[in-house]
């Protein structure tokens, strides 16, 4: 999974500047309708994907290989109920010697890799609660469910 945080404002200020022929954004008043599914601007993607849906079968245990892509943005990850299991096994491609290691919760800088083996023990929906850690009140709390 690769997690992208994407700050339109940001993006439209970096565009401006350096005149990029990219988008619309420079040229004309279309930064308004960039995003049609939600009025967000502050958004964390999974794989290119806003809110996306992980189907997993109940009780099997998955490996999740992610990597934080983002250049400025952390994030602390947690389930919203106790459903689900998540295990450390490596963090930035090196296998840990106490692997694998319970955790409830995982923090993810710009730039980091882990590699979690995560179990959700009953059928429904579990969201994963995604954090912004700067302290930004107003970019808390996320959802990547």
């Amino acid at each position: 999974m690769i997690f992208q945080h994407i700050d339109l404002p940001r993006l439209h200020t970096a565009a401006k500047h350096s005149g990029s022929k990219l988008t619309t954004w420079v040229e004309g008043d279309n930064f308004h309708i960039t995003n049609t599914t939600t009025d967000r601007t502050d958004l964390l993607l999974v794989n290119m994907q806003y809110m996306p849906v992980l189907t997993m079968e109940a009780g099997k245990w998955y490996r999740w290989r992610m990597v934080m892509s983002s250049a400025v943005e952390s994030m602390v990850i947690q389930a919203s109920d106790n459903n689900c299991q998540f295990q450390l096994l490596s963090k930035d491609g090196i296998f840990l010697t106490d692997a694998p290691r319970t955790i409830n919760t995982f923090f993810m800088t710009p730039g980091n890799r882990a590699d979690i083996a995560v179990r959700c023990d009953t059928v429904g929906t579990t969201k994963m609660i995604c954090t912004a850690t700067n302290g930004d009140a107003k970019r808390c709390p996320r959802e990547c469910r």
